[in-house]
Parts: C-alpha cells; structure tokens; sequence
C-alpha cells in the first residue's frame, strides 16, 4: 500500500481526509477518493463513515482541521467576538431570532451546551458562516 507524506494511510485514505476536511461531508469525500461508481448510496455512507472513524485517518482529519484553523487563524476568541458582533446586529436590527441564534453559539463555542449530532463534526467556522447566512436570510429588504 502506497504511503503519504509521513503518515501511515494510502493515497486513498489522504485522499479521502483531504477532501473531508474541505468540504465537510463523509460521503462526498469517499466518493472522491475512491471509486463508487457501482454502490448504493447507503453503501457509501456506511464505508465512509467506518473510515472517517478509523484510527489513522481520523487522527490525520484532526491534524489537517487543526492546520487549517492555524492557516486561517480561527480561534476561540476570535469566533467569540465574532458571535457577540451577530448578537449586536440582532439587538440593534430587533432580530430575536438571531440573537438567539448567536447565544446559542456561544454557548456550544464554550462547551455550556453540547449538540447532539450523529456521525457530523460542524466546524465552528462553518456554524458562523451558517448563522450569518441565517441572519441575513433574516433580515427584511430594504428599499
């Protein structure tokens, strides 16, 4: 089996984690990485999740999240001012639902509150830009 960049996967398994951390979505990147032109979609996702669990490769996912996140210097702080900024732009636009939105959040960001999700990591980043989206599918048109 053919190894990369120091790790114990194959090109596949790098393949696969790569494509994972970029778009956040287990069966995606198996199909990505390897070839399912003859499974089922449950196939798929079954596979993909068992390899997104495994040792190495999920060992591999968190060392690129964590560069990622240092590349794109994503921190604590910085996605907690970021939520308390949303919280503003909720108060000042009367948005309860965004403030709400944001609360949440930051209760999630600083472990106050955990989310049940099955086989789903959300990033922190990708919760931000899911409640910006939120807030501005929230707000009226001006014209």
């Amino acid at each position: 089996m053919p190894k990369t960049n120091g790790s114990n996967l194959t090109d596949k398994q790098e393949a696969f984690a790569l494509k994972y951390v970029e778009c956040n979505n287990a069966s995606q990147a198996y199909r990505h990485a390897y070839n399912t032109e003859n499974m089922k979609d449950e196939v798929i996702h079954v596979k993909a999740c068992e390899l997104k669990k495994s040792g190495n490769v999920a060992v591999r996912i968190l060392e690129l999240q964590e560069h990622h996140r240092e590349k794109h210097e994503i921190t604590i702080e910085y996605l907690t001012q970021e939520l308390k900024n949303a919280l503003q732009l909720g108060k000042d636009e009367k948005l309860p639902n965004a403030m709400v939105s944001a609360l949440k959040e930051m209760s999630v960001l600083h472990g106050l509150r955990v989310e049940k999700r099955e086989d789903t990591i959300i990033s922190h980043e990708d919760r931000l830009i899911a409640m910006r989206e939120k807030l501005a599918a929230s707000q009226p048109t001006k014209h």
